[in-house]
């Protein structure tokens, strides 16, 4: 239901009803959309396959967030060996916890 500003003013009460028995009411200014009510269980639950055909994840997706992590990996290996790591911005600044890293890196995907 399309409903304009100026009528929706008067008639509050009713259009509340009409969104909580799951009708969803669109408000216009003039010709353009301002707002839409909308009842608050439809928004929470979204239907199962809502997305379907407009989502696409690779077939080989996992692989290749398993390469990017390696090589994740070697960089700071061979980025650590040069010394800590210190921010260019501003070498004032504490270093990063190098042991932390070296965990973290030490850690089997």
């Amino acid at each position: 239901m399309e409903v304009k500003v100026n009528e929706g003013k008067g008639h509050c009460a009713r259009l509340l009803r009409r969104v909580e028995a799951s009708e969803e009411i669109t408000i216009l200014r003039g010709n353009t959309l301002v707002a839409r009510l909308i009842p608050i269980a439809s928004s929470r639950v979204a239907a199962q396959g809502m997305d379907q055909g407009r989502v696409w994840i690779a077939e080989d997706f996992e692989k290749i967030l398993t390469l990017l992590m390696l090589l994740l990996k070697r960089f700071l290996k061979v980025r650590l060996r040069k010394g800590p790591l210190v921010p260019r911005d501003d070498p004032s600044k504490s270093p990063v916890d190098t042991q932390h890293v070296k965990r973290v890196l030490d850690h089997d995907l």
